[in-house]
């Protein structure tokens, strides 16, 4: 029995397979290897990015006098760079793909908490209405509850297929009757 793991891939080039132990087949061991390859290439590249972007924004501390907007946008850089560095890590690294999926939604959401902020500070400077403020206030508060409830009664179900980790949906408890 095999399981087709989910690669973007052209219409000519062969999708890899795992059997049922996880282990790919020899067969799609090139097309694996070159899939690897260009993750690393790509996490490399938005690794690098993110970087020069945490020293231009650390310069832009010091020059505004350690502003909000300036202090949300370095936060920005760095999350994006942290989470870069752990993408990187764990192609070389063993590491279980809970840890991995678990780790990457937390960045994930922080990072776009404080997008949201800077976002809404943003428009409130131009239209100056306290409606703004309370609506944005508002969705990004849900955003942190749907956070903090999805991470503690969520299941992200992570598993290796061949040497990539495939994150399927959340499970939430539910009260059922039997």
């Amino acid at each position: 029995m095999s399981t087709t793991s989910s690669y973007i891939s052209s219409s000519s080039a062969p999708v890899p397979t795992a059997t049922a132990d996880g282990s790919a087949s020899s067969s799609d061991t090139s097309a694996t290897r070159l899939a690897m390859i260009m993750s690393v290439a790509i996490a490399s590249i938005c690794l690098t990015c993110f970087v020069w972007q945490s020293i231009q924004s650390y310069k832009l501390l010091g020059k505004s006098k350690w502003s909000q907007l300036s202090v949300l946008a370095f936060c920005q850089c760095l999350l994006g760079t942290v989470y870069s560095l752990f993408t990187l890590a764990a192609y070389c690294l063993s590491m279980s793909c809970e840890v991995r999926a678990v780790a990457e939604v937390i960045i994930i959401n922080i990072s776009d908490v404080v997008l949201q902020v800077i976002l809404m500070h943003r428009f409130y400077a131009i239209k100056r209405r306290k409606a703004v403020l309370f609506v944005g206030i508002t969705f990004i508060v849900a955003l942190l509850v749907y956070l903090m409830v999805a991470l503690a009664a969520g299941d992200i179900q992570s598993f290796m297929v061949g040497n990539v980790c495939v994150t399927g949906s959340r499970k939430y408890l539910s009260t059922t009757t039997r």
